[in-house]
């Protein structure tokens, strides 16, 4: 794929006068700058999804402390509200034996990394992510 990349950009600078050296230089630049963008990306996904779980922990079960299947449910709904950025009104939640389940849909990675984020700061790990982005 690369090499057709570079392949197509020789092909065109030809025709606009560039020299083959010029074009490998603006080619690597590019993919400097691509890899720059998916770094950028992946840094705020963790980074939101950091957040979420620290959100989440604020609204965690104090160790020993037993709750019921409800409690820990409004405990999940009430910290996704609390997350800037994360639209979770088709996003359902079910607790059965203490296990957080959440299903439905978002509309980014983020969002999904974000609930994910809130299912494990507010359970401590004991939870499923079935969301899914749409």
């Amino acid at each position: 794929m690369k090499h057709s990349v570079v392949v197509l950009c020789l092909a065109f600078a030809v025709g606009c006068g560039m020299s083959e050296d010029e074009v490998r230089q603006k080619a690597g630049d590019t993919a400097v700058a691509g890899k720059r963008a998916v770094d950028t990306a992946a840094a705020a996904m963790k980074n939101a999804y950091d957040h979420a779980a620290e959100v989440g922990k604020e609204y965690a079960v104090k160790a020993g402390e037993a709750i019921d299947d409800a409690t820990l449910k409004g405990k999940v709904v009430a910290a996704m509200k609390l997350i800037d950025g994360l639209d979770s009104s088709a996003v359902s939640i079910e607790v059965k034996d203490g296990m957080a389940i959440a299903s439905g849909t978002v509309k980014t990675e983020k969002e999904r990394m974000m609930v994910e984020g809130v299912l494990y700061g507010v359970t401590g790990g004991k939870y499923k992510n079935e969301v899914v982005v749409r």
